[in-house]
């Protein structure tokens, strides 16, 4: 289960009282991996798929992706005995699963045992090569620092549409992004593909550093960020209401100062109501996101790379304690209530389906306790407290057609179902007072949904697989 790059997460806080999360006891990784770590998920049968630059899990030989048992220990019945490093990884549902590599290690996709599926057809990327890679429909979107030329001379750069096949989608319309280094991309449930990072043209169009593409590669006009981020983007993810969270490394957007962290509405213009302010040393000390998860109730999670204003300055830290995972009030200001001390940088977040939080980065220890680049905190981030999942029944999962709900709650007058996507977009809602109802999910696409009831004050949230 994945943010909603995500972001379906529910978060139980108690107000204005600080508490460190725990480390999860019975998540065991030994010595760990000895490396970083840039991609975590967790597979449908509950195991854990890790990826990035480290050679060694817990001193088993792992070569650079290793598969996981859900309590942390290593799979050694796994192997892909890739030599690079990964720089991104998607998981399917069928659990088959993609990785990129950088200079020039391309694009691979695996089955789920860990043999190279021989069945997708590997394009010679020219130039440093895909670092990022998402799902649109049952096509694929790659992103990152090279080119590709279409069998007819089309020239693609940096940003390209690829066949479940692994062959290129000429289709897609031509896409040049230039004076970048760095392409962070994200699609909408609606299809519509949003790019960030730090390049000056589309084409032969100047625009700012962050632009909305049509679903078809086109260049979606009604987003208008103005001059963008005086910097670089390098984390996004998009509220249940459509606006964006952008973390990198700027100091202003379109203008108006705003360091490291913003949000925009989905127009692209800047929403001055989010304030993003830290609490640790200067006002530009702060989080710089790699992944970041919004919560329904508002909240933001920010996995990422401390900035100490001072010591990128004057080459000495000013005292602030550094924050490499934090978690954002609504209104962009740091909840301090909020306290993971991990010692280095965080690049990646997935929520499991029991609501505990995985965290892959390079770390070394967590609140002074060796941690190597992985850990799963005890974040009870899918239930409420007093709310048991024993209220409701959802039948069948996988759901095909029809999705039945039984619950005595469901006789409230103030019972609210709701059904979202694994974006957080709303494609569902209604009043019942009955002990049963329906949600006709015949047309919706394949993958994952969340059903969420809300009943007399409290919150019950189940995923549900639509096949």
């Amino acid at each position: 289960m994945k943010k909603i790059t995500l972001a379906l997460f529910l978060a139980t806080t108690v107000a204005a009282v600080a508490q460190q999360v725990s480390l999860d006891t019975q998540f065991t990784t030994g010595t760990g991996p000895d490396e970083s770590v840039l991609a975590v998920r967790q597979l449908a049968d509950g195991k854990i798929l890790i990826a990035g630059g480290f050679f060694n899990y817990n001193g088993n030989v792992a070569g650079r992706i290793a598969r996981l048992n859900s309590d942390g220990t290593y799979d050694s019945s796994f192997s892909t005995n890739l030599a690079g490093p990964v720089e991104a990884m998607l998981t399917e549902e069928d659990g088959k699963f993609l990785i990129t590599q950088a200079s020039g290690g391309g694009l691979y996709r695996y089955n789920a045992d860990g043999t190279i599926d021989t069945s997708f057809t590997r394009i010679a990327f020219g130039g440093y090569g895909p670092y990022r890679i998402v799902k649109q429909g049952d096509k694929y979107i790659v992103a990152g620092d090279f080119t590709i030329y279409s069998n007819a001379g089309v020239l693609y750069t940096n940003v390209a549409r690829l066949n479940y096949d692994g062959t290129l989608d000429t289709t897609f319309s031509q896409t040049q992004l230039f004076n970048t280094t760095y392409v962070q991309v994200l699609v909408q449930p609606n299809g519509k593909i949003i790019l960030a990072g730090a390049f000056t043209y589309f084409n032969t169009i100047a625009v700012p550093n962050i632009i909305r593409l049509n679903a078809d590669g086109s260049l979606d006009t009604t987003f208008n960020a103005g001059t963008g981020a005086a910097g670089t983007i390098r984390g996004m993810a998009v509220q249940p209401d459509g606006k964006y969270i952008i973390s990198g490394t700027f100091e202003s957007f379109n203008g108006v100062a705003k360091h490291l962290n913003a949000r925009l509405n989905t127009d692209g213009s800047l929403d001055t109501t989010f304030n993003y302010t830290s609490t640790i040393g200067l006002p530009e000390d702060g989080i710089m996101g790699y992944d970041i998860i919004v919560q329904p109730d508002g909240k933001i999670l920010v996995g990422g790379m401390f900035n100490d204003a001072m010591e990128d300055i004057e080459g000495n830290p000013d005292g602030s304690v550094p924050v490499y995972l934090s978690r954002l009030n609504e209104d962009g200001s740091t909840d301090d209530t909020f306290i993971a001390p991990f010692d280095g940088t965080v690049f990646d977040l997935e929520v499991q389906d029991d609501g505990k939080l995985l965290v892959g980065g390079w770390f070394r220890n967590y609140d002074g306790q060796p941690q190597m680049s992985l850990a799963r905190l005890d974040y009870n981030a899918l239930n409420t407290t007093g709310f048991q999942k024993a209220l409701f029944t959802m039948y069948p999962n996988p759901v095909t057609n029809m999705l039945t709900i039984i619950g005595k709650d469901l006789n409230s007058a103030n019972a609210t179902v709701t059904v979202t996507d694994v974006l957080g977009k709303q494609i569902y809602s209604a009043a019942h007072n009955a002990a049963a109802m329906q949600v006709d999910m015949s047309g919706y696409d394949n993958g994952i949904y969340f059903i969420k009831i809300e009943t007399n004050g409290t919150l019950f949230m189940q995923k549900i697989l639509k096949n």
